[in-house]
């Protein structure tokens, strides 16, 4: 199972973290953990990219450990804020979609 936390300041998204695989299917045949992948590559791209902001990012495969942070200097932005909760938003849908493999939590 793949556990999601969205950390939340003041009504602001600072953090999201996933830990562990989906077990949805086999490696490389897994489209819940494709999807979340995806979204959380998103989500860096997003904020390194295209808005240049310095974000801390990690991710392991081996381990299924995903992190996008925002530091203190940037989490009020406005549009990393409407990444972030366009990120949080698709995570909270994907795990409504497949509760038996992925959980989410907001944690303020």
């Amino acid at each position: 199972m793949t556990n999601i936390k969205v950390s939340l300041y003041n009504g602001f998204v600072y953090k999201i973290e996933c830990k562990g695989h989906t077990g949805y299917a086999e490696e490389g045949k897994d489209i819940i953990c494709s999807a979340l992948s995806s979204v959380m590559c998103s989500c860096h791209i997003g904020l390194v990219k295209v808005l240049g902001l310095d974000v801390k990012t990690v991710m392991d495969d081996n381990t299924g450990y995903m992190l996008v942070e925002l530091n203190e200097n940037n989490y009020q932005n406005q549009m990393a804020q409407t990444i972030m909760h366009t990120v949080a938003t698709t995570l909270r849908e994907i795990a409504e979609g497949f509760s038996k493999y992925v959980s989410i939590r907001f944690l303020e």
